[in-house]
């Protein structure tokens, strides 16, 4: 039989589950945020891509070479983005492990001055960036004087490009072909392979949220059935 105590005890236990729904709620807004953003992307493909040169660290107009390796990968970044600074020191492991001819262009957003600094071989953090690599390149994107609009700008209205490191594969004609959101996986395995839980979260609950709405509802009502059926047996308990 249950005592008083103990239904206090389980009563609390019990509650634990009504204390994550809101912590899952926030978890799928999130996904559900990351999840659009990779759609949009994703619907570039198939696309001609929209920039056609990039400035090097001599402030020259360089077009983008297209033809020198079987797919090119363009890297968009900038210099404090952790995330970025981490994918690109794998680079030069990637390209030497490459099944295929590949070229990685990456563009930076920054200006000029500061993207410059970025080559700095007394900055530690980023003095990789400064050992020559086969198959990498450097560019930043030009920003538009005329209308006044930053890289970043321009990038976020020619793609739809919201976050960083950004990834575009092209092909010889400078058609879009992959969009992965790891360009050293992408090399590594030459197709993304996303973690089936986070799938399954995409599939399900990011395009049928009201799920989510269903779950709370139902838990309360187990909550309440549970908490009634030891509540009456506490009261029995008394009466003898």
């Amino acid at each position: 039989m249950f005592s008083t105590k103990s239904i206090t005890i389980l009563k609390y236990v019990l509650f634990i589950p009504f204390l994550l729904v809101p912590v899952y709620g926030l978890f799928l807004v999130k996904k559900l945020k990351s999840y659009k953003r990779q759609a949009a992307i994703d619907a570039q493909v198939g696309k001609k891509f929209p920039f056609s040169y990039g400035i090097d660290t001599s402030g020259n107009t360089v077009p983008l070479d297209l033809v020198q390796s079987h797919i090119t990968i363009i890297d968009f970044w900038f210099k404090n983005c952790p995330e970025c600074i981490q994918e690109m020191m794998q680079f030069e492991n990637a390209l030497k492990s490459a099944a295929q001819p590949v070229t990685i262009i990456s563009m930076s957003i920054d200006k000029f001055p500061l993207w410059k600094q970025a080559f700095d071989t007394n900055n530690k953090r980023l003095a990789f960036l400064s050992k020559p690599v086969p198959g990498w390149k450097h560019l930043m994107v030009a920003p538009d004087s005329i209308l006044n609009k930053s890289a970043g700008q321009l990038v976020a209205e020619k793609l739809p490009v919201t976050g960083y490191p950004a990834y575009f594969v092209l092909d010889n004609t400078g058609h879009i072909i992959a969009t992965p959101s790891s360009a050293v996986a992408y090399l590594q395995s030459n197709s993304e392979k996303q973690n089936e839980f986070y799938s399954f979260l995409a599939s399900t609950f990011t395009q049928k949220p009201l799920y989510l709405f269903v779950l709370l509802p139902l838990l309360l009502l187990v909550y309440r059935f549970i908490f009634k059926k030891m509540q009456a047996a506490v009261l029995k308990k008394g009466r003898y």
